[in-house]
């Protein structure tokens, strides 16, 4: 069986390649994406099964990103990430179905442990 595949989309590189690094160390597959035009182009041709997506990304944002996988894969989890905290952004985020809103840096523990709980159930 092959380990789930997690998608991290996020413009800053090496926050990306420490995230893969410790998904994969977790036992996971995981594809980085530097923004949410490509990250949704491979959902297309290869669903993930779940997402790290940043909410600013370059090119679109991670809402809409967000929103445009909620119409191809309603139940897919999605954890967003942010460096500025904003309640209106995770609100929204979390109403459009965000499993998880968290704040950078990253607590690699909650996050672990946030996928772990999300791929179980999911």
């Amino acid at each position: 069986m092959k380990p789930p595949l997690i998608f991290v989309v996020d413009d800053d590189s090496r926050l990306s390649q420490v995230l893969c690094t410790l998904l994969h160390r977790a036992g996971y597959q995981a594809e980085p994406f530097g923004d949410g035009a490509s990250a949704l182009r491979a959902f297309s041709d290869h669903p993930p099964d779940l997402a790290l997506l940043d909410v600013m990304l370059p090119d679109i944002t991670g809402i809409e990103v967000l929103r445009q996988i909620r119409t191809r894969c309603a139940k897919l989890p999605v954890v967003m990430m942010s460096g500025q905290h904003s309640l209106q952004v995770a609100a929204e985020a979390v109403n459009l179905g965000a499993l998880d809103f968290m704040e950078k840096p990253l607590d690699a523990h909650r996050l672990r442990t946030t996928i772990r709980n999300a791929l179980e159930h999911a």
